[in-house]
């Protein structure tokens, strides 16, 4: 099995057939994966967290856009002509804010914590698998085990 390791792609499957390998107890394998998976997660946070401040903050940042620019309106009430052009960009910065939070930010936010919950729930899946291998389980139980986690529809038929 070993020769097999660098043909593996995932570092964290890699890492931790390595640790089986190497004979780490079975209790420390699983408190290394489960720390490297927490760590994981949290650097995935880093990123969600940014894009949902700037989901909320891009609406506000419109509205003071449109502040500044009905102030620039102010300077302009002695040319009538000047006031519809001016009025519609101020109020742009506003479109432009709740479009960039709504349409942009909170959805890429949104997509990031999806991906954080999916990786996160594979690798749970990756930790029971390469623990119940450390046990030397049964193929046809470690199956099972891992089906477990899934919905139904997701199962194999066998």
């Amino acid at each position: 099995m070993e020769e097999e390791l660098p043909s593996i792609a995932d570092s964290f499957i890699r890492n931790a057939l390595m640790l089986v390998i190497d004979g780490v107890d079975m209790d420390e394998v699983r408190q290394v994966l489960e720390n490297d998976n927490e760590m994981t997660s949290q650097r995935h946070h880093v990123g969600i967290a940014m894009l949902s401040t700037m989901a909320g903050v891009a609406p506000a940042m419109g509205m003071i856009g449109t502040v500044v620019g009905l102030i620039g309106v102010m300077g302009h009430l002695s040319d009538p002509s000047q006031l519809g052009p001016s009025i519609a960009v101020a109020f742009l910065t506003t479109l432009y804010g709740s479009l960039m939070g709504n349409l942009i930010f909170s959805p890429m936010a949104n997509k990031l914590k999806q991906k954080d919950k999916d990786e996160i729930f594979i690798r749970e899946l990756i930790i029971e698998g390469i623990l119940a291998l450390q046990e030397s389980e049964n193929p046809r139980m470690i199956r099972q085990k891992l089906e477990s986690f899934l919905r139904p529809g997701l199962r194999s038929q066998n």
